[in-house]
């Protein structure tokens, strides 16, 4: 999908080509080893996948995509003391110019389908979806304007495992009670899930740019039978 793409993080509108460049990392992975990314679900493997995507298709060798790159460290008021304590605002992925300037940030998240759609009864995105997208952007935001930075992205990465049964308990329980109002249908299992966080998505239409989506319809996974969606869209620069 992405094998000819060239990525210039000065380019307006990379939304895509970094949906592509994530879908493509996770594709090519063995099933085996696309279980076990589903199966933990842990951020900072999955913005490693990214980072080295994005540097194998950037042209130049005086740019260095890295994850966990400090940004502009933000204050955040302690609600039971009133008082505003500095926080360290630290970004999932971002590139270096040859003097160690950020010119490019990104957030990662990564959820289940069944975030998008929890309830055994009624289909309602899980609310800490909507509180994460909002922390995030506001992150981005506020690095990006302290520090003069162009481009910043979030993306989100959409996952079911193969075997959803090997889950942790904790998520387990949403799992299967997304299975028991779907009937057991995987289909609706998933749409529902993506529509759910195609509404938290909207919720912040006015500070994000166009958005992608790209979903996955080959088998995933050990059996064959897992699940990925990507969305990204730029995050806009908040205005004065």
């Amino acid at each position: 999908m992405a094998s000819d793409l060239k990525f210039d993080p000065n380019n307006l509108n990379n939304a895509s080509d970094i949906a592509y460049l994530m879908m493509d990392a996770i594709v090519g992975l063995t099933p085996a080893q696309q279980e076990l990314l589903f199966q933990t679900k842990k951020e900072q493997t999955f913005s490693s996948l990214l980072s080295q995507a994005i540097q194998s298709k950037m042209d130049s060798n005086q740019l260095r995509a890295l994850v966990e790159l400090k940004g502009f460290d933000y204050l955040k008021e302690d609600s039971s003391t009133s008082k505003s304590a500095k926080n360290r605002n630290t970004h999932d992925l971002g590139i270096l110019d040859s003097s160690a300037n950020l010119i490019f940030i990104l957030e990662n998240k990564v959820w289940y389908h069944f975030d998008g759609a929890k309830g055994s009864k009624h289909a309602k995105v899980e609310q800490d979806v909507r509180d994460q997208l909002k922390g995030d952007i506001f992150k981005l935001q506020h690095s990006a304007k302290h520090q003069n930075i162009k481009n910043s992205y979030i993306i989100i990465t959409v996952v079911t495992p193969s075997r959803p049964e090997n889950l942790p308990k904790t998520y387990r329980s949403s799992h299967e009670g997304a299975i028991r109002r779907t009937r057991g249908d995987l289909n609706q299992y998933r749409n529902e899930g993506i529509l759910g966080f195609i509404s938290a998505i909207e919720q912040f239409r006015s500070e994000l740019g166009p958005v992608t989506h790209l979903d996955f319809n080959k088998s995933m996974g050990i059996d064959g039978c897992g699940f990925l969606d990507v969305f990204c869209a730029e995050v806009l620069r908040k205005k004065k």
